[in-house]
């Protein structure tokens, strides 16, 4: 028997964010986390998508209690100026986009795991957008039913409800009905979007 530990993918350690990060794979995180930019801009929440290289990526997402804090992107960010945050603020420039560099690290916190499940539940993001509310930290709850077209179910989340099932609808029907999305190259999801789900 062998143990082999993984990272939770797209997950990036929260402490990267740090400008002032000892760490040593924060510099080389901070070099790539701009490129990260554009696809964290989109206009849409099933819009926005990151790709974390596996070399930054944490072994757990925590959600609550002490270790919570590692996941909180935007708290170890800091507000500070920083050259990550100069960085983050040319891709912007560059983009003619109104975020700010806190929207773009708000944007990653809610598309870590601990973040779409409880840290960014309801938090804006820019752009208008606000991340959609977990029902605490699931997704669906096995202690909650509801009647929806007369048939009895077990409650969703706003987030499964109004934006992640309608967008995986859209994709899917698009599939059937022959209207292939851009292709984003050989190792890209289907969906243009990661998803454990």
């Amino acid at each position: 028997m062998v143990f082999t530990p993984v990272t939770d993918k797209n997950n990036a350690f929260g402490p990267l964010f740090d400008p002032s990060s000892s760490h040593p794979s924060a510099g080389a995180f901070q070099t790539f986390f701009p490129s990260q930019v554009a696809s964290l801009s989109g206009a849409t929440v099933p819009g926005l998508d990151i790709d974390t290289s596996d070399a930054f990526n944490t072994a757990q997402s925590q959600a609550s209690g002490t270790t919570a804090a590692e996941m909180r992107y935007s708290v170890q960010f800091g507000s500070g100026t920083s050259p990550l945050r100069s960085a983050l603020q040319s891709q912007l420039t560059t983009l003619g986009s109104a975020l700010s560099p806190d929207d773009v690290v708000a944007r990653a916190q809610a598309l870590s795991c601990a973040g779409c499940h409880k840290l960014s539940s309801g938090a804006a993001l820019g752009g208008g957008l606000n991340w959609p509310a977990s029902l605490g930290f699931t997704h669906v709850t096995e202690r909650q039913t509801e009647v929806v077209g007369g048939e009895t179910r077990y409650v969703l989340s706003d987030a499964l409800r109004l934006q992640f099932l309608p967008a995986r609808k859209a994709i899917f029907e698009d599939y059937l009905n022959n209207r292939p999305r851009p292709s984003k190259g050989p190792t890209h999801p289907l969906s243009g979007s990661r998803t454990h789900g």
